[in-house]
C-alpha cells in the first residue's frame, strides 16, 4: 500500500491533523496501536479552551515552589528520577517563562488558539458529535477574594489584547450558578467561550469515523515501525506495510523518546496527571477550576470527573495517584 502521507498517534492531535490533510487533497494514512482517542486524549478535562491564550508559565511564587519541593497541596507531585531526567528541559521551561521570554511566546500562541472554536465547530458538526459538546463555558472558582480580584483583572486584560469574553460572579452569583457547591467561594471569572466535551475519548472517536468515512484510512500498527524507505517512510500495520512519502508524529508523551531514535532533539519533556469519576447525587453543571488547590471539576457522561494537577515522573513510571486523594 503506498499513502501520500502517514500519521502515526490517532489522539486529538493526530485525528484532526489526519482531517485537516485530507481536507487540503492528501492521501492519508492515520495509525494507532489502539482505538482513536484512548490514551492521553481519553483522561482530561474536556475542554476547548478558548480562554487559554497564555501559555501555561512555569510558576515562580517561593510559596508555590516550597508547596511543591515538600510534596503539599495538589497541583504538582514528583518523582524524583522524573526531576532528574527533566531537569534541563525543566530549567528551559524557566528560563523562557520570564515575562518577556513569556510575552513573545503569548503572541504566537494566542493566534492559534484564536481559531480553537472555529476550527471544532465544523468538526463537531460535521461528525454528529452536538450531543457531546457544551457551549456554555468554564470557570475558574477562587477561595479567597484576593485571588479572584486578581483574577478578574487578569481576566479584563485578556479581553481587552485578545477578546477574549468573561464575566465575573460574585459569591452570591456563584452560589446561584453552581447550587451543588456547599461551600461558600469569593467568586468566579466565568470564561464564556469556553466550549466542554463530556466524553472527550468517544469526541476523538467521531472525528476519526468521519475521517472514514470521507475515504481515509484508519489502521492498527505500532509508531516504533516506522522505518525510512527510499525518499519517504514505511510502517508495519495489521494490514502489512504502509509506504509513504511524508510521516506525521503525533505520538504524545511518546513522540520525544521516539523522535530521538531519529536522530533529533526538540525541547520536549512529559507530564502526567490522574482522572476519577464520581457519581453525586449533585453534580457542578459547568466544569471548573478549583484554582487555589489545582484540580478540575467536569461533568462527563461517566459522572463528575475530578482531574488533577501535574505529575513529573518517567514515562514508564507505576502510577502514584496521590494528586487525587488530596484532592
Amino acid at each position: 500500500m503506498t499513502s501520500s502521507i502517514l500519521v502515526l498517534g490517532a489522539g486529538m492531535v493526530g485525528t484532526c491533523t489526519a482531517l485537516h490533510l485530507q481536507q487540503r487533497g492528501f492521501d492519508v494514512t492515520l495509525v494507532d496501536r489502539g482505538a482513536p482517542g484512548q490514551e492521553t486524549s481519553l483522561g482530561n478535562a474536556g475542554l476547548i479552551q478558548r480562554e487559554a491564550v497564555e501559555p501555561y508559565p512555569f510558576p515562580r511564587e517561593p510559596g508555590f515552589m516550597l508547596d511543591v519541593a515538600l510534596g503539599r497541596g495538589a497541583q504538582v507531585h514528583w518523582h524524583a528520577q522524573g526531576l532528574w531526567q527533566m531537569g534541563k528541559s525543566l530549567l528551559g521551561y524557566l528560563h523562557h517563562s520570564h515575562p518577556l521570554r513569556h510575552a513573545q511566546a503569548t503572541a504566537a500562541y494566542s493566534r492559534l488558539i484564536a481559531h480553537a472554536n472555529n476550527e471544532h465547530g465544523p468538526l463537531i458538526a460535521a461528525a454528529g458529535a452536538q450531543d457531546l459538546v457544551a457551549h456554555e463555558g468554564y470557570r475558574y472558582v477562587f477561595r479567597t477574594s484576593e485571588a479572584f480580584d486578581k483574577a478578574a483583572q487578569r481576566a479584563e486584560d485578556l479581553l481587552a489584547r485578545f477578546g477574549v469574553r468573561f464575566q465575573a460572579e460574585n459569591s452570591a452569583q456563584l452560589a446561584q450558578a453552581e447550587p451543588a457547591l456547599r461551600r461558600p467561594l469569593a467568586g468566579a471569572v466565568h470564561w464564556l467561550d469556553t466550549w466542554a466535551v463530556n466524553d472527550p475519548g468517544t469526541l476523538v472517536q467521531r472525528y476519526a469515523n468521519l475521517f472514514v468515512a470521507r475515504g481515509g484510512c484508519l489502521l492498527m500498527g505500532d509508531a516504533a515501525s516506522l522505518r525510512a524507505q527510499g525518499a519517504g517512510w514505511s510502517v508495519h500495520t495489521a494490514e502489512g506495510r504502509v509506504q509513504a512519502e511524508q510521516a506525521v508524529l503525533a505520538l504524545g508523551p511518546w513522540s520525544d523518546g521516539f523522535i530521538r531514535t531519529l536522530g533529533y532533539r526538540f525541547p520536549l519533556f512529559i507530564k502526567r496527571g490522574y482522572h476519577q469519576h464520581y457519581t453525586p447525587s449533585a453534580s457542578v453543571r459547568q466544569p471548573m477550576l478549583d484554582a487555589e488547590r489545582g484540580y478540575v471539576l467536569a461533568p462527563m457522561q461517566r459522572g463528575l470527573r475530578l482531574t488533577t494537577g501535574a505529575e513529573f515522573a518517567p514515562i514508564d513510571a507505576s502510577p502514584t495517584p496521590v494528586q487525587l486523594a488530596k484532592a
